[in-house]
């Protein structure tokens, strides 16, 4: 599911096709067909948007109003670095 949220933002950001983005889509549903959230990808950010370490992008840049690029950078370290050991 991440996988596809990384793709989503790609997609957003111009980095990537629409046509890759429903390509990897495709490979992910026929993986796991029963997969709802991959079956109704129209809610797809909003599914995993609460969810670790998705949710510190709500938040990660807040620091940077008040001038703390330490902070910030230390918390986009921290979502990187979510999955290891």
């Amino acid at each position: 599911m991440e996988e596809l949220l990384v793709y989503a933002i790609l997609l957003y950001e111009g980095l990537v096709t629409e046509g890759e983005y429903s390509k990897r889509l495709d490979i992910l549903f026929l993986d796991n067909p029963k997969n709802d959230d991959l079956l109704y990808w129209e809610s797809l950010p909003g599914n995993i948007q609460n969810i670790e370490p998705f949710w510190i992008l709500s938040y990660a840049d807040d620091p940077l109003s008040w001038g703390d690029e330490e902070q910030t950078r230390n918390i986009y370290k921290q979502m990187l670095h979510y999955y290891e050991g």
